[in-house]
């Protein structure tokens, strides 16, 4: 479901030289059966720098559950989160899977049984 909503405060954190800051927007919205909502999103610095307390943004959130909402476009964070994944699960099955097969053949010159059809 969609929604328009308020910003209605911000946050910073300020990280230290090990942790970045930390950039948080509340924003309010009423659900289409009129339940009133806020919720914290974490945003990157650019959003955090442009949004103003009153100002409008777009919300989504699910029907049957509304507390389970975020800002739409808001995809920063989970863009780095999801890069951050892919690599850490491609380096897991390597090493899990990749390993063997490359030691046969690489260090060992054994023949790639993949490579018959």
């Amino acid at each position: 479901m969609a929604a328009i909503g308020t910003v209605v405060e911000k946050d910073l954190i300020e990280g230290d030289n090990e942790t970045p800051d930390s950039y948080s927007l509340r924003y309010a919205f009423t659900t289409q059966s009129g339940a009133e909502q806020q919720r914290w999103a974490r945003v990157d610095p650019q959003t955090y720098d442009r949004a103003e307390l009153g100002d409008n943004v777009a919300v989504q959130y699910a029907a049957d559950d509304p507390g389970n909402s975020r800002l739409a476009g808001n995809n920063s964070v989970d863009r780095w989160y999801a890069a951050v994944m892919v690599g850490v699960t491609g380096t897991a099955l390597f090493g899990a899977f990749g390993i063997r097969r490359w030691m046969a053949v690489v260090v060992r010159g054994e023949h790639d049984p993949a490579l018959e059809w």
